[in-house]
């Protein structure tokens, strides 16, 4: 009978495995060929021209210049004459695009002209939706499936598969993670790394508890390595990473040991990136530095749209208080920002609950640890917008949550509620964790599919502010590759019009100097000036709704 019950437990599992997966696989489906729209991030696009370089052989050449990169490169090889061809991306961790660049080669997606929007016999475009663009999300779609496999078997392991499957059921119907699946953003890279690390980490703990030391140095200096190349696959994670070295100089001993090498591993791994940075502009952090201006009542924008720094000065007044009200800002929205789902918050909780399990213990410490760091890089750096390159809470949530679902069900089994089973209290509270987690996206659903259809198949883009054939098919047509066009939207020019472009400088002294002393220098000129819908009030006006800004799939008015 026990040999029998087993297996009938084992089928039970290995159901709720496929199910969980096959319902992953059908969302992230359904948001890629049916609803999708084509990209929006600017850092994405940015990344994706670099990619569209990298895959054609050209290195990190990028077409896309800040004002503030050409000032400063300008300025350190001046002396010894100015080669923009030889300015390579500063801005952007290298993985990803590594891994853009992967997918453009492997589907011959990376030459332009070969890729470029077709046009009918009237000169129309037959399609809104430019083809790379779905390849760049089908590959961060990749590594979201990828990161949660992972993630189902880290939670497994440190509970068991019903808090697995709990979570991943959350998240299979949490729109802003399928948003991140599809986004191409570094967030589903940078997770496959982290959930790696963590299953690391309860290798080591289990190898300290049986005091083997050389198992338990072998598996943190592995896990460090999964860690740096996290951080090469974001810059931004490296708050995440010096979390995580944190947590193993204090809770591994020699105390300190094994947070020094973290950093060493991370130091080496980043070393060429560094010195490639100084040889461009005599600064290994590149354009790094510069969100520090986003803490210090100044923004990032602003000194990124100056030629030179100096021009945006620090404000060093209040900045405890502004630096203290950015870390309130980012707690607050920690229940948006690890996607909505309502026991997320709950993991504050365990930290005073104390679990059996010694690894439960030693992975909500080091998820606390890395999630404080987080928290001030966001707040020096970052941003509380919930989608978007800069935003580190979404690769907390799995286990957030799975923490979180974990304490419910032990205070389920502690109430003892007449008339019901503990499997049945539990079955109705997971039913409802999901149900509110995707409600919002359920009830949307229809008219999101019902659009699509209704479409048949022609995708309508980002509109406002972006607009792909406009710039693949005649801006590319009117604009010569020598000269640079100065825009509002640098990075949908790069990208989708191959063609140079400066981000509009802070000032007309800038731009002056920009057109006169600095591009000449380099044998370019400026072209033109592309102004979009990105420059408008953010409150996009009625006329510019998709339903009346857009005709048969085209901008409409003027």
């Amino acid at each position: 009978m026990a040999v029998q019950e087993n297996r009938k437990n084992s089928g039970v599992v290995a159901l709720l495995r496929c199910v969980v997966l096959t319902l992953l696989v059908i969302m992230c489906s359904f948001k890629l060929f049916l609803t999708y729209r084509g990209l929006n991030q600017p850092d994405v696009m940015d990344q994706a021209q670099i990619a569209r370089s990298v895959a054609c052989g050209e290195g990190f050449k990028t077409l896309y210049h800040r004002p503030i990169e050409l000032g400063d490169f300008y300025n350190y090889n001046a002396s010894e004459g100015v080669d923009f061809d030889s300015l390579k991306d500063m801005n952007h961790a290298p993985l990803n695009i590594l891994s853009m660049a992967a997918a453009l080669r492997c589907t011959n997606s990376h030459r332009f002209e070969e890729t470029r929007i077709a046009v009918n016999d009237a000169g129309e475009p037959v399609t809104t939706l430019y083809g790379p663009d779905r390849v760049i999300a089908g590959t961060s779609c990749l590594f979201f499936l990828v990161a949660m496999a992972l993630a189902y078997m880290l939670i497994t392991r440190l509970f068991d598969d019903m808090v697995a499957t709990s979570t991943l059921l959350c998240f299979a119907f949490c729109d802003l993670m399928l948003d991140y699946s599809i986004s191409g953003l570094a967030q589903p890279l940078m997770m496959c790394f982290l959930f790696g690390a963590l299953h690391l980490l309860l290798y080591a703990k289990s190898a300290a508890d049986d005091s083997d030391t050389f198992a338990k140095g072998l598996f943190l200096i592995l896990s460090f390595v999964l860690m740096a190349l996290m951080v090469l696959s974001g810059w931004f994670s490296l708050w995440i990473a010096l979390g995580y070295f944190i947590f193993c100089a204090a809770y591994f001993r020699p105390y300190g040991l094994y947070g020094f090498l973290g950093v060493v591993i991370l130091g080496a791994s980043c070393a060429y990136t560094l010195c490639s940075n100084y040889s461009m502009v005599g600064n290994i952090f590149g354009n790094a530095f510069y969100g520090i201006y986003n803490c210090f009542g100044g923004s990032s924008e602003d000194v990124m749209r100056s030629v030179h720094s100096m021009d945006v000065a620090l404000n060093s007044s209040m900045v405890v208080i502004r630096f203290f009200g950015s870390v309130l800002n980012q707690v607050k929205s920690l229940y948006t920002n690890c996607g909505s789902v309502i026991v997320a918050p709950f993991f504050f909780l365990a930290l005073f609950f104390r679990f059996k399990r010694p690894s439960l213990q030693c992975m909500k410490w080091a998820l606390c640890s890395m999630w404080i760091m987080a928290t001030i890089g966001m707040a020096l750096y970052g941003t509380d917008v919930p989608l978007s390159s800069g935003q580190l809470m979404i690769m907390f949530g799995p286990l957030f949550v799975a923490y979180g679902f974990s304490l419910l069900f032990n205070f389920i089994a502690r109430l003892n509620a007449s008339g019901f089973t503990f499997v049945q209290m539990r079955g109705l509270a997971v039913f409802i964790v999901v149900l509110m987690t995707a409600g919002g996206m359920l009830a949307n659903l229809p008219g999101d599919v019902m659009r699509a259809l209704a479409l048949k198949g022609k995708a309508q883009p980002h509109y406002p502010p972006y607009y792909p054939p406009a710039l693949n098919c005649d801006l590319y047509d009117k604009t010569d590759e020598r000269g640079v066009l100065v825009t509002d939207q640098p990075w949908a020019v790069a990208w989708y019009a191959n063609r140079r472009a400066v981000w509009i400088p802070k000032s007309i002294a800038d731009y002056s100097r920009i057109n006169e002393e600095i591009l000449p220098a380099g044998g370019l000129f400026v072209q033109g000036l592309v102004i979009t819908p990105a420059s408008y009030d953010p409150i996009i006006p009625s006329s510019y709704a998709p339903t009346q800004g857009m005709r048969d799939g085209r901008p409409g008015g003027g």
